[in-house]
């Protein structure tokens, strides 16, 4: 059985996925290995409506403390010309 995972990348989706497989598999060792030369890129993501359900009820991060800590910018819409 797989012990041990490493992800490269330290971005939203490798974070995602290293928080993903360790609520799933608690006794998996997870790695992440970032760049400290990139830094952040900021440039901002949109979510679709099964974001909030997977951060929020799978990986069970409670909504005020997520939005505490991520400093979210919140977007109330998208209009293409």
């Amino acid at each position: 059985m797989i012990q041990s995972i490493v992800i490269l990348g330290g971005g939203s989706v490798g974070l995602l996925a290293a928080l993903s497989l360790k609520r799933q598999l608690p006794v998996l060792t997870v790695r992440v290995v970032r760049s400290p030369e990139i830094g952040v890129i900021g440039v901002g993501e949109g979510t679709t409506p099964s974001f909030p359900r997977h951060i929020h009820d799978y990986l069970r991060l409670g909504r005020g403390p997520f939005f505490a800590t991520a400093k979210l910018t919140l977007k109330l819409g998208v209009r293409f010309l």
